[in-house]
């Protein structure tokens, strides 16, 4: 009798110490799957919090290669640089204008030109301007706003259609001049069109660092002309000097 006790006894011990054991589990079990969870919650959070303001980084040799051809442009006294935008206000503009991130996702921008926005915002001098908020800016959704809607309304007189108009957005202009856009509903979306005062449209360069470098080189020939003119506005008014001291010496 008293074995059949002690067996008893034994029993309920044995099953105490399983649950026991099972519980302490289930319970190390639930702690580290709320850790998991809650480890995945941030890692998302992170990722949808550093998607609009990580799409733009460049690999550091690009970025190196921008900060020099921007460097070109601010070493010449007639150009200042702007003010930087972040992704989330371009993202504001993009939303303002109508544009569906579906239609017109900043993620297909040319990574180099969104990060020329973030870094610079703007560059412009002698009648060269890479469109963006300046110094002047008080509000710089606004003001990329006012860009872009008066490019569309070009756009409109030179009767390009809706669809396009609504996938191109403007980078650049020079007074008087050309204009300089991307068109994100053509397959190659890196590249920049130019378009002229009389509404003709071609492709400029095959990405933004490309065209950096071509608009620099226009600026460069604009200068030379512009000194070429100048010099031969002066010799022009050195022989008109000339003849007129001489005939008052004669």
């Amino acid at each position: 009798m008293n074995s059949i006790k002690i067996y008893s006894m034994f029993n309920i011990n044995n099953v105490c110490v399983l649950l026991s054991m099972c519980l302490t589990h289930l319970g190390c079990m639930s702690h580290y799957r709320n850790q998991m969870d809650e480890g995945k919650g941030d890692e998302l959070g992170v990722q949808s919090t550093s998607r609009m303001e990580g799409i733009s980084s460049v690999s550091e040799g690009d970025s190196i290669q921008l900060d020099k051809k921007v460097k070109k442009f601010l070493e010449k006294e007639d150009f200042e640089v702007g003010l930087p935008i972040t992704n989330i206000e371009i993202a504001s503009v993009i939303t303002e204008l109508g544009r569906s991130v579906d239609m017109f996702p900043i993620d297909s921008i040319d990574k180099e030109y969104i990060s020329f926005l973030n870094k610079y915002g703007s560059i412009d001098g002698g009648g060269f301007d890479v469109r963006g908020p300046d110094i002047y800016t008080s509000d710089k959704v606004k003001r990329m706003l006012s860009i872009q809607r008066g490019f569309e309304n070009r756009c409109k007189m030179h009767q390009m259609k809706a669809s396009q108009i609504k996938s191109c957005w403007l980078i650049a202009g020079i007074d008087q001049g050309d204009e300089y856009y991307i068109n994100l509903s053509k397959t190659n979306k890196h590249y920049v069109y130019s378009i002229s005062p009389d509404g003709k449209s071609k492709i400029f360069a095959k990405d933004f660092l490309e065209f950096l470098d071509k608009f620099f080189e226009a600026y460069e020939r604009k200068s030379e002309e512009k000194s070429y003119e100048e010099d031969l506005y002066e010799k022009e008014e050195d022989v008109e000097s000339k003849e007129f001291h001489s005939m008052y010496e004669k």
